[in-house]
């Protein structure tokens, strides 16, 4: 019964990391759900402002969410340099949808009763439109990767080999002693990785050799090898 141990060591492994590998998923989906939400709601906030009325329910939806969208969006909602509606100076690590969708309220009324008032508002709500739906794709391509993870048991003995190598720094950072991009750049390091590699190997040889074999008559096989 015993050589069936590290069999079992694997497996529970493999549940852990299978169990990591479900809750990204979850995570996907509910940044997505939360994204389409946002986008939906901007929408029919633009079509009404097209149309000449303020939606202040609806506004205010969006600027208590702007916070929260526009951490998720994170570098797809940046830009480089951004130039305000008539001004003549550009704005460096512009958040497009935390300032654009007050933006859009203040050029309505200040361009409304002008020609060029709606090709303003236009611009701003392309960006906006175009940031969440970027963001959007990128989440559709996340879940088809986490999807293909979850019909690979390699990847699920990796993944949860993988959190008990990092539990460690996890314990740090949990503790709030560092912060979570240098958790993130911890646990994402190089050698990080290599360590799981080949803690994965040996235990997948281990379990091999122990359930097929046993260590000692393993051990005589290449003594015998050896003369």
């Amino acid at each position: 019964m015993s050589k069936f141990y590290p069999l079992l060591a694997v497996i529970l492994v493999g549940l852990i990391g299978f169990i990591k590998i479900c809750i990204s998923l979850r995570e996907v989906i509910n940044k997505r759900s939360s994204a389409v939400e946002y986008l939906n709601k901007f929408r029919e906030f633009s079509k009404d402002l097209f149309q000449g009325n303020i939606n202040s329910e609806l506004y205010q939806w969006l600027k208590l969410n702007s916070v929260k969208i526009q951490k998720q969006v994170s570098a797809y909602g940046i830009s480089c340099n951004y130039k305000p509606a008539g001004a003549n100076y550009m704005i460096k690590g512009y958040q497009i949808i935390l300032n654009g969708i007050s933006n859009m309220l203040t050029e309505y009324r200040q361009f409304s009763g002008l020609g060029l008032g709606r090709s303003i508002l236009q611009d701003e709500a392309t960006s906006i439109d175009d940031t969440l739906l970027t963001y959007i794709g990128e989440l559709d391509s996340n879940y088809e990767a986490i999807v293909s993870e979850m019909k690979n048991p390699l990847i699920w003995l990796r993944k949860g080999i993988q959190s008990i190598v990092v539990l460690p720094i996890s314990l740090i950072y949990w503790s709030g002693l560092i912060h979570y991009r240098t958790y993130n750049i911890l646990t994402n390091n190089f050698f990080i990785k290599l360590i799981t590699f080949m803690v994965t190997v040996i235990g997948l040889i281990s379990s091999v050799i122990t359930i097929v074999t046993g260590y000692e008559p393993f051990w005589k096989i290449i003594e015998n090898i050896k003369k």
